[in-house]
């Protein structure tokens, strides 16, 4: 019985020296860093600002490393717009070579413009946005809160990287209604309306109309104001107070009952806007 147990014993000792030796075949030596040294950062894990993961980059900047934490991780000075922790295992790291030659250096990103005392800077390319609600003030009616969608854009910012790319308020680019007007522009055959209506004046003979959409709403000086397209082609569209276009009201009731159905019952003002009933 002895005999068996230590050939056992033999035997496991043996399979695990060839474990290890294993392992050790295929792990990279562990590379060490100091602290202000610039490396690489493995993005395969991060969830970071892009419109499409097939587009992230493998590795992005290099980032200057600030500390070392542990045996094997090192916080980087990350941009402000991350909101993750910055302590990274080394294996996500990869040292940063500087250029040999002169002409191969890059050079370094623009200083922004100081306009009223804030920085503002230049936007390369706007490259998706998003849509979410927030609270507007108290319809004085009701006595309840109105909801307004408001619209985030991500921006690539001229002359940085990708990882400075930033999820930005549309009331914080208001320098920006060129770059906003083209991706507009790219993105019209993919808009999703909420409400449709056709005035039947419109109609031709033929059977053609051009229809009239409500693609979204906004709060503007304690009023809603409405963005009015006339037609498919996006050429007249423009923003509206409820009171300038009266001729849409039903158009306007049925975008607060088609949104409240994908948002919600507290998206919008109720009283004047409830469906009529049926034979009313």
């Amino acid at each position: 019985m002895k005999l068996i147990h230590d050939e056992t014993k033999t035997a496991l000792e043996k399979a695990a020296v060839q474990m290890k030796n294993q392992y050790d075949k295929k792990k990279k030596a562990a590379v060490e860093y100091q602290i202000g040294d610039k490396v690489w950062l493995d993005t395969t894990n991060l969830h970071l600002a892009r419109p499409k993961k097939k587009l992230d980059d493998k590795r992005v900047s290099p980032f200057l490393i600030l500390e070392k934490h542990r045996p094997s991780a090192y916080k980087l000075k990350l941009p402000a717009t991350w909101k993750i922790y910055p302590v990274f295992n080394e294996t996500l790291l990869t040292a940063y070579v500087a250029p040999t030659f002169p002409n191969q250096k890059q050079n370094p990103p623009p200083t922004p413009d100081i306009i009223n005392d804030e920085e503002q800077y230049e936007i390369d390319t706007i490259l998706d946005h998003k849509l979410h609600k927030v609270r507007g003030p108290k319809d004085p009616k009701t006595g309840k809160y109105t909801t307004n969608t408001v619209t985030d854009y991500l921006v690539m910012w001229k002359g940085y990287g990708t990882e400075e790319n930033q999820w930005t308020k549309e009331s914080e680019l208001g320098y920006a209604k060129e770059a906003i007007a083209e991706y507009w522009e790219s993105r019209k055959d993919t808009i999703t309306v909420q409400a449709i209506v056709v005035d039947s004046n419109s109609i031709k003979a033929d059977g053609s109309y051009s229809p009239i959409f409500i693609l979204d709403s906004r709060q503007k000086d304690g009023q809603v104001q409405f963005q009015v397209q006339q037609g498919t082609n996006f050429i007249m569209t423009a923003w509206y107070f409820e009171h300038e276009i009266p001729h849409l009201s039903g158009l306007i009731k049925d975008y607060y009952w088609a949104s409240r159905e994908e948002f919600g019952e507290d998206y919008g003002p109720i009283d004047g806007y409830a469906p009529e009933k049926e034979g009313g």
